[in-house]
């Protein structure tokens, strides 16, 4: 059977968007197959699954499914009915739009925005008398560390604490998540999230920009005075980054 010809026998997700790209058909059927996604197959499915509020997975979540658990919440459902290419014009779509509009936008769906925001906001304090302080995630960090070498370049003080769990820890409760709901082992959620064998030792990346650095640091007992030392750097002009070690939970 020719490609194209087993793409039309499927979904009608697909079967739109094989009319529209591969089968040059007239624009009346191509919106007349489009108008079914919301009535039958992997769209309606999809949209069954939504609450009265508007919600796709919620309980199953600290924030009622908007954006977690990944994959089958609110967040994600909705990108999927637009690969779909479900109608904008759709009332549940309008729905879950407006609650996302609303409240959810998640700091999990902005990973890597951490260290070049801290620049940009260390760039803005430098002449205010005050210094910028951030913490953020070892994913985070990984993702831009570049900025670091930014904000030393423009003798941007500011400090910046790494909390390191060595791990994606907001994929790898994603995936928990969705071990959980497919009877799979808890046990493998880490497999392709962990950042080991060798643990980075982002002390050494940032010192490697510019920044004067410390860690990690594993005994609570010694922050209080590497906090000191990295406070009277920031004062002297410096960028200064913490590491310490922390654990998923």
């Amino acid at each position: 059977m020719h490609a194209t010809g087993w793409l039309l026998e499927g979904d009608p997700a697909i079967r739109w968007q094989t009319l529209r790209d591969l089968a040059e058909t007239a624009q009346n059927i191509v919106e007349r197959e489009r108008s079914r996604v919301s009535k039958e197959g992997w769209g309606a499915r999809l949209l069954a699954e939504q609450n009265g509020e508007g919600r796709w997975a919620r309980g199953k979540s600290s924030d009622g499914g908007l954006y977690v658990p990944k994959w089958t919440s609110t967040t994600y459902t909705m990108m999927m009915l637009r690969d779909f290419g479900l109608p904008p014009t759709n009332p549940k779509v309008q729905r879950a739009c407006k609650l996302l509009l609303d409240g959810g936008f998640q700091p999990g769906g902005g990973i890597g925005y951490g260290p070049g925001a801290m620049a940009g906001a260390a760039m803005a304090c430098r002449d205010s008398g005050k210094f910028c302080v951030g913490l953020m995630g070892d994913g985070d960090f990984v993702m831009s560390a570049g900025a670091i070498w930014s904000a030393v370049h423009q003798r941007a003080p500011m400090l910046l604490v790494i909390n390191n769990n060595t791990t994606w820890g907001n994929d790898e409760k994603h995936q928990m998540h969705v071990a959980e709901d497919r009877h799979r082992p808890l046990e493998n959620a880490w497999i392709g999230q962990r950042m080991v064998d060798p643990d980075i030792d982002h002390a050494t990346v940032a010192r490697g920009y510019g920044a004067w650095a410390k860690g990690p640091i594993f005994d609570p007992a010694e922050l209080a005075g590497v906090f000191k030392e990295a406070v009277a750097e920031v004062e002297r002009g410096r960028v200064a980054v913490v590491e310490v070690r922390t654990q998923l939970v």
